[in-house]
């Protein structure tokens, strides 16, 4: 028998001035959405303030399913936080309705079959056998489903997160509607499903040889590099900006076939959730919504509107499987007006060793104030074994390590004035919607392309520069850095990223783009659902 689970838990709720939070929807008929992310903290969060958004500003009732690794460590932070949570609420509006919003989020559970001393502070070592116990999750994922469908109200849609197309085929089954919930970006969306496009203009075997990175000096010619440019609702991109699962020799790789078969599933899906918003990127947007036969809808930034709002005691995110560190905000409190660098490469991946060591070095020679945040591992003794040298006594006076931090509170803090990122589409979205300039340094899958789009066409980033033989410079660290943080340049930076943090307010306030496509989204899968 499949191991199951089911809990009440409490939520954090957004709140927009401009409506209330439980109004006339209410008389509505309850809808219940069930939402299965891919088990990774980039995709759980913005899934989760999906759902928050939608129990707070419509009848919706979401039953939320995870892998008891993660419920267990979410429902753990948020015990702690509950007290806390408790106390800003009793201060808010809409306190009558906090109950009956509690009540409408479940959190479930299903065992995915690893063992319980799996490393999950490491899964890049092991994501082979990470990524295949997610089918395990099958079984007892359609048990779940067959009995919530039979409570009521039925489920209305199951929404799946990338990588997740399985639960697709599940509810296919059973005949209840689903939606995709995309956690990248609209306009790698958009490369990925026009990728044949690569193939047919020559860009297969992609050649990294052949290809100079776009922040190489003139080591390599940067003409001798065909930009492409025949991908529609993308503007010209550098070969190397594309993602990096596209590298590959050609339409038979194994890679290239695993993203063509999960994109397949679009064409049978009742629709498709974006963590982007329209102001942010319209061309991709235009160009996908002709080609599905259902709405597109643009949500984003998923991310709590009190910080959109500069209310920052409403820190609910949603989900957070490391602990954070809290001291570092008083830290915070204590330096300059943005004069700190906050540095991060996100929850799954980080630079190499040689990398991180160039990363310190010119941090630490830029003699600026740091915050950086660095995972701990079960593999690794302790942070300053990797790190050069000397450089934790060198630099104690001048910044902080910690192994996680809230981020949101980070970037929307007035003492940060860059951020060092990996360009994650999460960290992205959040670091523009706080109005902060960014210094990209991408490792992996979409990164290259969000950083292309910071530095190159929104202009709120610049990229750290990638010699012949792949390497990083000190002298190039140390040369951003001063640049983001103290130079006329950097400032531009900043201004235009608090021109696109107006823009995502505007996007989530009432009758902004990502509120009426929410509405729609709704009222999409209420005639679904009345269409049975």
């Amino acid at each position: 028998m499949s191991k199951t689970l089911e809990c009440k838990l409490h939520v954090g709720v957004p709140h927009a001035e401009e409506e209330p939070a439980l109004g006339p929807k209410q008389e509505q008929p309850m809808m219940h959405i069930v939402m299965v992310p891919y088990p990774l903290q980039g995709q759980i969060n913005p899934m989760m303030q999906f759902a928050k958004a939608l129990i707070a500003k419509h009848s919706v009732k979401v039953s939320f399913i995870n892998i008891k690794h993660h419920h267990d460590r979410m429902q753990k932070a948020r015990s702690l936080s509950s007290a806390h949570d408790s106390m800003i609420a009793s201060s808010r509006r809409h306190v009558q309705s906090r109950d009956e919003l509690q009540e409408r989020l479940e959190f479930l559970w299903v065992d995915n079959g690893l063992p319980n001393d799996f490393d999950y502070t490491d899964i890049r070592a092991k994501i082979r056998d990470f990524h295949f116990a997610t089918l395990n999750m099958k079984g007892p994922l359609k048990q779940i489903l067959e009995r919530l469908n039979q409570k009521s109200p039925s489920i209305s849609c199951v929404m799946f997160g990338s990588f997740c197309s399985w639960v697709h085929t599940i509810s296919a089954e059973l005949g209840i509607p689903s939606v995709f919930f995309w956690s990248q970006s609209m306009a790698v969306l958009s490369i990925y499903y026009h990728a044949p496009l690569l193939d047919a203009n020559g860009l297969f075997p992609y050649k990294k040889h052949a290809t100079s990175d776009p922040a190489v000096e003139q080591e390599v010619s940067h003409d001798t590099c065909k930009l492409v440019s025949y991908l529609p609702g993308v503007p010209p991109l550098h070969p190397s900006d594309i993602p990096t699962l596209l590298h590959v020799d050609g339409l038979s790789d194994p890679v290239y076939v695993m993203l063509r078969e999960h994109l397949s599933v679009l064409q049978n899906c009742q629709g498709i959730i974006i963590n982007s918003f329209e102001e942010l990127e319209r061309d991709a947007y235009q160009v996908i919504q002709k080609e599905l036969p259902f709405p597109v809808t643009l949500a984003g930034p998923l991310i709590p509107s009190a910080f959109l709002e500069g209310d920052v005691s409403d820190a609910s995110v949603g989900a957070s499987l490391l602990e954070e560190n809290i001291e570092c905000i008083d830290w915070l409190n204590h330096q300059r007006k943005q004069s700190v660098l906050y540095v991060s490469f996100g929850s799954l991946l980080n630079p190499s060793p040689e990398d991180l060591a160039t990363i310190a070095n010119g941090i630490k020679n830029s003699e600026q104030p740091f915050l950086w945040v660095i995972r701990p591992r079960s593999s690794i003794r302790n942070v300053a074994s990797i790190l050069p040298e000397g450089f934790m006594d060198d630099t104690k006076e001048l910044g902080l390590i910690i192994p996680w931090a809230p981020q949101l509170q980070v970037l929307s803090h007035p003492s940060v004035g860059a951020f060092l990122t990996h360009c994650g589409w999460n960290s992205t979205l959040e670091a523009l919607s706080m109005g902060v300039p960014m210094i990209c340094c991408p490792l992996f899958t979409d990164q290259p392309t969000n950083s292309a789009y910071m530095c190159k066409f929104w202009k709120i980033g610049i990229a750290l520069k990638r010699h012949v033989d792949d390497s990083l410079r000190i002298l190039d660290v140390e040369r951003v850095v001063k640049t983001v943080l103290l130079e006329k340049e950097g400032e531009e930076m900043r201004k235009r990223a608090v021109e696109l943090r107006e823009d995502a307010k505007r996007a989530i306030r009432a009758q902004g783009s990502s509120c009426i496509h929410m509405e729609e989204f709704i009222q999409t899968v209420r005639s679904h659902r009345n269409g049975k």
